[in-house]
């Protein structure tokens, strides 16, 4: 027993040494293979993290055109699909923009952007632009003479207050025929349809009857362009002559009566010159 334990004992311990070596060696291949994975992932992190910085500069400069091209997964790859999406707003936002500024352009003076569709801090973006539109249009409004757009249809896109007090509040998306009285809307007389013809300022005077109320007025059409310069809408502004035309009317009248008057006096005068020489022979004879 004793020399088959002395045998098995120094089996054993050799069998240990070779298992101990075996290990030492599998703990350092592992710890290099470690020390190399954990290399790659760094490397790999700080690529992305340097791609983004790139990225993240490119955006602060204005440069949308910049594409991320690190292609992650898990956490990182969630932030950088995340910052993806940071240029593709503000592209959506620009287009936005761009169109409204178009349909404004136009004539559309009170449209404004929609900021319910904007997510976060980018509704106040939305916002400013409203403001911005809100500065001008109430410019507009504050003017003392009727201002009103319409389309190529001839149809009112925008009326300011001053405007609104005469042809209603809800003028919008009728006819300049309709609200207004004006019989010359949409023929070949019409200051808006040749301002667009034309592409230039057209200024003349006629009678309108907006809701039964005949007013005399002085119209300028002015020519409104779109990004291509198509004249494809027109804006007036009015002047009420109403109250000039029938003192002019007034004065006129009593010009003529006089002319009249003065007409009938100078013979009247004549003759009664004929008859005081008359009357002066007698008491020289």
């Amino acid at each position: 027993v004793n020399s088959q334990m002395i045998t098995f004992g120094t089996s054993t311990l050799a069998s240990n040494t070779i298992t101990q070596n075996s290990m030492l060696t599998a703990g350092g291949v592992a710890f290099l293979l470690g020390m190399i994975i954990a290399a790659i992932i760094v490397i790999g992190i700080v690529k992305v993290l340097k791609d983004l910085s790139v990225f993240a500069g490119a955006i602060a400069s204005g440069d949308f055109s910049y594409q991320v091209r690190s292609r992650e997964k898990g956490e990182i790859g969630v932030m950088v699909a995340s910052m993806r999406e940071i240029p593709v707003v503000l592209e959506q936002i620009i287009a936005t923009v761009n169109t409204l500024a178009n349909s404004i352009r136009l004539g559309s003076l009170r449209d404004r952007y929609d900021v319910g569709t904007l997510p976060g801090s980018f509704a106040n973006l939305g916002g400013a632009v409203n403001t911005l539109g809100n500065a001008y249009t109430d410019l507009i409004d504050a003017m003392p003479l009727p201002v009103i757009a319409s389309d190529r249809n001839f149809t009112i896109i925008y009326s300011n207050k001053v405007a609104c007090a005469s042809i209603g509040e809800k003028a919008a998306s009728f006819t300049c025929r309709e609200q207004t009285g004006n019989h010359n809307s949409g023929t070949e007389d019409c200051l808006g349809k040749q301002a667009m013809a034309t592409r230039e300022v057209q200024t003349g005077e006629f009678a309108i009857i907006p809701h039964g109320t005949r007013m005399e007025v002085s119209v300028t059409a002015i020519p409104l362009f779109n990004e291509r310069r198509e004249a494809l809408a027109f804006i007036e502004i009015i002047t009420d002559l109403t109250a000039i035309k029938s003192k002019q009317r007034t004065m006129l009248s009593v010009a003529n009566e006089a002319s009249s008057i003065s007409a009938r006096v100078a013979p009247a005068a004549e003759e009664l010159a004929a008859q005081g020489e008359q009357t002066a022979r007698g008491p020289r004879i």
